[in-house]
């Protein structure tokens, strides 16, 4: 049985039906109609209103509480027409507020548990709505999905994104964040993988790129500053900056470190082969790879902490000393302050150190070795 109904009030042929048996979507004047699944059980659907400047559907159930499907402009497009014409399409996006949220008095985010009752929420950011006519659920690397490319005005790409090419309408929240720096005790990845997320980019006018199959297709969106900060372009150009210089920081640990894992790989790899082999130096080699280890090991426990049971952080490591920089620096949309630069400068000076105590053992005592082991005939190190 029908138990509401209502028309768009800007694409008449984009209709919502609600039955007793869940949410009917029409986009062709009532011509067809297709059950709306996702997310929303076959519950009896009461009562429907559009909240207009949002354009979201707002739906009453019986005995189901409230269901909001936010932001229906995608489907006021699909109804247009010509959309599933497209291999790709990217739809047109609202802008979004680069919100600033805290946590409310008297309780911590996240460490409630089911104390404090809360209703599924809009996901924070902006919401990507695109459409493909073929997916591929099974697409495994990069080069066979989705790529989402988030371009700012300058024509550089600050965030790319990748999702499994599902046929249809997909839906993600982008959280407004840049593409970050990989962790140096990440080992690096042997094969190509999409990028973490870094600090937030600064608000203003994007493109969004939607790639696959050899199509693309883009859109724009406005990211909006939070208002109740107060803050000016300048100030706000100044802290990515410092973000950016931060970031540059982050990437030389991160070198560095993929450097060290990569000799002591070497020195692995050698004492292997001189462990089974029958070569007359082989008591020599493996004493010297074992002293090249240990040489190895003091920097890399430089960079990161010693594996040790409970928890345990030394302010004098370097990831250590990163990461409550990172924590420092806040929001683009927080101006730069003193006690900011002043962690960054400590910072860059401890990195420059480390920078220079690899590239000196790498270039000194790593490079003698590695010249006896090529005189030992057993070397299979990469110049």
């Amino acid at each position: 049985a029908t138990l509401s109904f209502i028309q768009d009030p800007e694409e008449p042929k984009l209709m919502f039906t609600g039955t007793e048996f869940g949410l009917w979507v029409s986009i062709d004047a009532g011509e067809t109609w297709a059950q709306w699944t996702n997310g929303y059980g076959s519950i009896p659907t009461q009562d429907m209103v559009i909240q207009e400047r949002e354009a979201d559907l707002v739906i009453g159930t019986f005995g189901r509480s409230f269901y909001i499907l936010d932001d229906i402009r995608p489907l006021r497009e699909m109804a247009k027409g010509g959309v599933t014409d497209k291999k790709v399409h990217a739809f047109a996006l609202q802008g979004t507020w680069a919100a600033t949220i805290g946590e409310s008095v008297g309780y911590r985010y996240g460490k409630v548990g089911d104390a404090l009752y809360e209703g599924e929420n809009r996901p924070y950011g902006a919401l990507i709505t695109y459409f493909l006519q073929e997916g591929d659920e099974d697409a495994k690397s990069l080069d066979d999905r989705v790529k989402i490319e988030i371009v700012d005005k300058a024509g550089n790409v600050v965030r790319t994104l990748y999702r499994t090419p599902k046929a249809g309408v997909n839906r993600f929240a982008w959280r407004l964040e840049r593409d970050g720096v990989r962790n140096p005790v990440r080992v690096k990845p042997k094969k190509a993988t999409a990028p973490g997320g870094g600090f937030q980019v600064v608000p203003g006018a994007y493109t969004v790129r939607v790639s696959y199959g050899g199509e693309s297709d883009e859109t724009s969106i406005n990211i909006m500053a939070d208002p109740r900060l107060n803050v000016n372009v300048g100030d706000m150009a100044k802290k990515d900056a410092i973000m950016k210089s931060y970031m540059a920081l982050q990437q030389k640990v991160t070198d560095a470190a993929d450097d060290i894992r990569e000799a002591k790989a070497s020195v692995k790899l050698v004492n292997e082969l001189a462990e089974g082999s029958d070569n007359g130096s082989k008591e020599e080699i493996l004493k010297r790879g074992k002293e090249m280890t240990k040489a190895l090991d003091q920097l890399y426990y430089k960079m990161t902490s010693k594996p040790v049971q409970g928890i345990f952080r030394d302010p004098k490591i370097i990831t250590n000393i990163m990461y409550g920089v990172a924590a420092r620096l806040q929001s683009v949309q927080v101006p730069v302050s003193a006690n900011q630069q002043t962690a960054l400068d400590q910072f860059k000076a401890v990195v420059d150190d480390f920078e220079k105590e690899v590239n000196a053992l790498l270039t000194g005592d790593f490079a003698k070795y590695r010249a006896y082991i090529r005189g030992t005939g057993l070397s299979l190190m990469e110049e």
